[in-house]
Parts: structure tokens; C-alpha cells; sequence
């Protein structure tokens, strides 16, 4: 197995700390990765402006 690009501690209850809070990250990513894709979706259903009615 190649060497990680970060040391692992090798207590168990350490390994499990870092399980969970990559969990939570990865939970709050999927939250703004949900909001960012319907805001997008919003902006893709809004009408285009309408064209000035005068030009210069």
C-alpha cells in the first residue's frame, strides 16, 4: 500500500474521531454542493431581461 500524503495516528479511538468529522465535512459539502445546484436550477428558469427600449 502506497505511503498516505498524511500520518495516521494508530490509536483507534483517534482513527474514529477523524472518521466522524470527515463524515460531518463531507455531510456539510452535500449541503452546499444541494444549495449551489438549486440556485442554478432558479436562475436557469427566471425569464431573460427584457431588451432597454432605448439606445445611445
Amino acid at each position: 500500500m502506497p505511503e498516505p500524503l498524511l500520518p495516521l495516528p494508530p490509536a483507534l479511538d483517534q482513527l474514529l474521531v477523524i472518521r466522524r468529522w470527515l463524515e460531518l465535512t463531507l455531510a456539510r459539502v452535500d449541503e452546499r454542493i444541494g444549495a449551489v445546484r438549486a440556485a442554478e436550477e432558479q436562475r436557469a428558469r427566471r425569464p431573460p431581461p427584457e431588451p432597454p427600449r432605448w439606445w445611445i
